[in-house]
């Protein structure tokens, strides 16, 4: 009678242990879940500012006089967040949430008319200058 009482002690045990790791199981994957949109949240914001300050720069450029130069690094990363950029006439792309080398998500912010291509990286030097009403990108 003693082993009996003994194998179903041991039974219900495991049976509340299995039942215990489903729940923290269900309950990480929630989690992971959750951190993952707060992440995606804080690189699209973090973009978001970032191109918004560029697009500053650009309609700055734009309101004053001839003779405005500006130097303008771009880095690879802003907050740890990876992102590309290029631009065209008159509008700026960046591309981020880098997986696996390549660019999922974009934005675009609308420029004033641009001549020259923006370069990325701490040794690339953009000079932003306006010059008979047109501005210019210098690398």
């Amino acid at each position: 009678m003693k082993s009996n009482v003994k194998a179903q002690f041991h039974l219900e045990f495991m049976l509340a242990v299995s039942l215990s790791m489903v729940i923290l199981l269900v309950f990480l994957i929630a989690i992971r879940g959750s951190l993952e949109e707060k992440i995606e949240q804080k690189h699209y914001l973090v973009i978001r500012d970032y191109g918004l300050s560029l697009q500053k720069e650009f309609i700055t450029a734009a309101q004053v006089h001839n003779g405005y130069m500006r130097h303008l690094t771009i880095p690879d990363s802003v907050s740890n967040v990876e992102f590309g950029i290029n631009n065209t006439e008159n509008y700026l792309y960046i591309y981020y949430d880098n997986e696996n080398s390549y660019y999922k998500k974009s934005m675009s912010f609308k420029i004033p008319v641009v001549n020259g291509s923006l370069k990325q990286g701490f040794n690339e030097s953009n000079i932003i200058k306006k010059q008979n009403n047109t501005i210019y990108i210098l690398n």
